[in-house]
Parts: C-alpha cells; sequence; structure tokens
C-alpha cells in the first residue's frame, strides 16, 4: 500500500508507529530494521520502549475503563514526550559543552535540532495526549478516585 503525501506529511500519521508499538504489536518497517545486527539507536530513542512496557500496565491499573486504544495512545505520547525532553537535555548539555567560543557550525546545527524537537516532534503527541487526559480524568473523577478540589 502506497502512502499518500497527505499520509507522510500529517504528524498525526507519524505518531501512528509509536501508537502501533505501544498496542504491542511490531510494524513491518521496525521489524526489518530490528533484523540488522548493527542498530544503534540514540539513547533517548532507546530508552521509550523500557518506558513504554512500565507505562501500559500501570494506566491499565489506574483507568480500567480506559478502551485499549486509549491507553496505548496515552502511553505512546506519554513515553514521545519523554524522548523529547531527553532529547532537549542532550542539546543543551552539548551546547553547554561549547566552552568559550563556539562554532557557528555547532550553534546553527543544534539551534536547527531544538527546533525540530519542540516544532516538529513534540506537538503532535501534546496534540493526542490533551485528548487522552482529558479523558482520563473524567473518568477519574466519575468513578471517585480522585476528589474535585475546592476552589
Amino acid at each position: 500500500m502506497k502512502k499518500t503525501p497527505r499520509q507522510i506529511n500529517n504528524p498525526l500519521y507519524r505518531n501512528e508507529k509509536l501508537h502501533y508499538l505501544a498496542s504491542g504489536r511490531q510494524m513491518p518497517e521496525i521489524k526489518k530494521l530490528s533484523s540488522r545486527k548493527k542498530l544503534r539507536l540514540p539513547a533517548p530513542t532507546a530508552e521509550i520502549l523500557p518506558l513504554l512496557s512500565k507505562l501500559r500496565p500501570f494506566l491499565k491499573r489506574a483507568w480500567p475503563s480506559g478502551s485499549e486504544k486509549d491507553i496505548s495512545w496515552m502511553s505512546a505520547d506519554l513515553a514521545a514526550l519523554w524522548e523529547v525532553s531527553r532529547t532537549h537535555i542532550t542539546l543543551i548539555k552539548k551546547l553547554l559543552k561549547m566552552g568559550r567560543k563556539p562554532s557557528r557550525a555547532n550553534l546553527r546545527q543544534i539551534s536547527i535540532d531544538l527546533e525540530i524537537n519542540w516544532s516538529s516532534n513534540a506537538p503532535g503527541h501534546m496534540q493526542t495526549l490533551r485528548r487522552e487526559l482529558a479523558r482520563f480524568r473524567r473518568t477519574l473523577y466519575e468513578t471517585g478516585r480522585v476528589s474535585k478540589s475546592k476552589e
């Protein structure tokens, strides 16, 4: 099945890969990559799968009435935002290591990486996470697990 340009450019479609992984299934593209012997993932990316394996059972216990899809999407978005924050920390550390006279090329590359990290990666996850968090909070209030604060 050929992907249309709309699917490729749509940030929500790009996030489908994480949500696919969160559901416990493996995409064919990932299977092909994982079959390579020397696949080295950046540290923040490598942390996602173990994090997902811990988040899903926790969210299932905390949100027993949540659908499988809602729990999968929420855990995938939380893990992806973890990756965004870890990438940010890594980039800032690189920036601080440059010393008194940083090279323009390195500064330019770090600024591009920061922009991509926060402008491309984070907004799509925040958009879907906002929806899932609203459902999650509503369920908590309806089941009486959380008392409404007095304002």
